[in-house]
């Protein structure tokens, strides 16, 4: 979090965060299945291989499983 401007980074990290979840579920009740790759998944120090980020992909894609999302500790189901 900024050390300036809290409140209207907090206010605009909420409406993020409420976005993202009406969107999820709109797209869910579609019939899509939704993954998130988190951009720490992707860069930093603790980014997955290029091998393993394939590998959780392929994992989500070919299994047929609910929404998930991807992070630097590998897949997991979105709640």
């Amino acid at each position: 979090m900024p050390a300036t401007r809290t409140a209207f980074w907090l206010e605009k990290i909420g409406k993020n965060v409420e976005r993202d979840e009406r969107d999820i579920q709109r797209l869910q009740a579609l019939g899509w299945r939704v993954l998130i790759v988190w951009e720490c998944a992707l860069r930093g120090r603790a980014k997955l291989s290029d091998a393993a980020l394939a590998e959780r992909l392929e994992e989500w894609i070919c299994g047929g499983g609910a929404s998930a999302q991807i992070d630097t500790q590998g897949i997991h189901l979105l709640a």
